[in-house]
């Protein structure tokens, strides 16, 4: 995964479609057609190296921020919060320190990056 994003950054006017194998390989097929036909001119395919590191760079970045869709899904929903604030406002701390252990539980265990 990520190998369209890799090529992308490595030249925003590439054209090319990334086939993700159920072995884990994957196929690049390029649309030198139609990059010529939008550019004039051919298009000149980045080498398996340049899209090997980019890919490194990038995979790495999605995997920093991981934590972020496994703290998203397991936090209170807004609707709790919301109702956890509203009895905090009106003198009673009882859901707002329940919702505050359960944030802090989840950020311990999906720490950042």
């Amino acid at each position: 995964v990520y190998y369209s994003e890799a090529i992308n950054r490595i030249d925003d006017k590439l054209r090319a479609v990334v086939q993700y194998n159920a072995d884990g390989t994957y196929e690049i097929q390029w649309d030198d057609e139609g990059y010529k036909e939008i550019h004039g001119v051919d298009q000149v395919h980045p080498s398996v190296a340049d899209i090997e590191a980019m890919h490194t760079t990038v995979k790495a970045e999605m995997d920093a921020l991981a934590y972020q869709g496994k703290r998203r899904e397991e936090y209170p929903s807004i609707e709790d919060v919301t109702v956890a604030i509203a009895e905090y406002m009106s003198g009673d701390e009882k859901m707002w320190k329940k919702i505050k252990e359960q944030r802090n539980f989840i950020k311990q265990k999906y720490p950042k990056g």
